[in-house]
């Protein structure tokens, strides 16, 4: 979190995002100005290039774990991406109109399982 960039939390695979330091990095790339859909998928692609055990692997050779973001910039704009699309895959947003249930934009198609 930066007051005067943004923020980038996360769910799911908590050791993906600490490995890849991936908040941090969707709030540098914030910094220079991406939106915060485009930083998080950034965020996404470092972790799917950097999954490289086998252990951690689908028989896709994608993470074979979920991960998201939710991202919120200081000019008040927001983003939720996840590593896949799934049933859970909503985050919650409140503004001056009220609360409401935004899809998570998804980097890959299908499951974590392939």
């Amino acid at each position: 979190m930066d007051g005067d960039v943004g923020a980038a939390g996360s769910t799911g695979r908590g050791e993906a995002n600490l490995y890849n330091l991936t908040s941090f990095l969707i709030v540098e790339n914030m910094r220079r100005g991406m939106h915060p859909k485009d930083a998080g998928m950034e965020g996404l692609k470092r972790i799917k290039q950097n999954t490289v055990e086998t252990r951690l692997l689908n028989s896709k050779k994608e993470p074979a774990f979920g991960v998201n973001f939710y991202i919120l910039n200081a000019k008040g704009e927001y983003a939720g991406v996840s590593m896949y699309a799934g049933e859970t895959s909503q985050y919650a947003i409140c503004t001056e109109n009220g609360s409401s249930l935004l899809a998570l934009e998804p980097l890959l198609e299908g499951s974590p399982l392939g």
